[in-house]
């Protein structure tokens, strides 16, 4: 389904949670994404879309979406582009905290209510190009936690 689609904005739509995951099933190509204010989208299809576009995505705006934005999905944020290795894989080749995020320039998580420092942890020790961090009012995010995706982005903030 519209495989030239890039840009997806669904700003202040009322689409539900089962709506947008049958976009996020769909859509594998997107590079800019705006669902803030949907205010209906849930963690899971946040979730599934990111692990369809997650090489392609360099924008992501979700300012206000309470449900949506959380520790899990910001972790699956922070491990775009990163693979995930079986400590016991003696024979891989390169080290994952090297790994580069080389698209997401451009994120805005703000008024994400169930965001907490320990979601932000999972940008410790990452890379990623971003020209844009957006964290206003997130209420359980403290200078412990914010420091990650700050100095995951030192090459480029």
């Amino acid at each position: 389904m519209a495989r030239n689609l890039q840009e997806l904005c669904l700003r202040r739509l009322p689409i539900t949670d089962a709506s947008f995951g049958d976009l996020a099933d769909s859509l594998a190509h997107i590079s800019r994404l705006d669902i803030s204010d949907c205010c209906l989208i849930q963690e899971g299809s946040v979730i599934k879309f990111l692990k369809n576009n997650g090489q392609t995505l360099e924008r992501f705006s979700a300012s206000g979406c309470i449900d949506a934005i959380t520790d899990k999905s910001v972790t699956e944020i922070a491990n775009l582009g990163y693979e995930v290795w079986d400590e016991s894989d003696v024979d891989h080749e390169r080290d994952p905290t090297f790994a580069l995020n080389d698209r997401l320039q451009f994120l805005d998580i703000s008024y994400a209510k169930l965001l907490t420092d320990e979601g932000l942890n999972a940008f410790k020790d990452k890379t990623i190009p971003l020209t844009h961090l957006c964290v206003n009012g997130l209420s359980m995010v403290t200078g412990a936690g914010l420091q990650w995706p700050v100095w995951a982005a030192q090459h480029t903030l």
